[in-house]
């Protein structure tokens, strides 16, 4: 969809992007920047490493390092998407 809206000059598509971008930036302004993001924004940041590349090999550890307060708050739920992910 993406490349088909940049693509494509019609007015209802590029509101749709717009929306989108929008949409996915609400949602994370509510959540905030948790220590996942933050942490790889630092290693990004200092060391001039690529965003995407630096999300991929940081997430397991700081799901391993939360694995536990997270299981407590989420009544076991969080230890289910460990599994799946890990």
């Amino acid at each position: 969809m993406l490349a088909g809206g940049l693509r494509d000059s019609g007015v209802a598509r590029r509101e749709q992007l717009l929306y989108g971008s929008y949409s996915a930036g609400s949602a994370f302004a509510v959540a905030g920047s948790g220590l996942h993001h933050k942490i790889c924004h630092a290693l990004g940041g200092t060391f001039d490493l690529p965003h995407a590349g630096t999300h991929t090999a940081v997430l397991p550890h700081v799901l391993a390092f939360n694995v536990e307060a997270a299981a407590e708050a989420g009544g076991g739920a969080p230890m289910q998407f460990v599994k799946v992910a890990g």
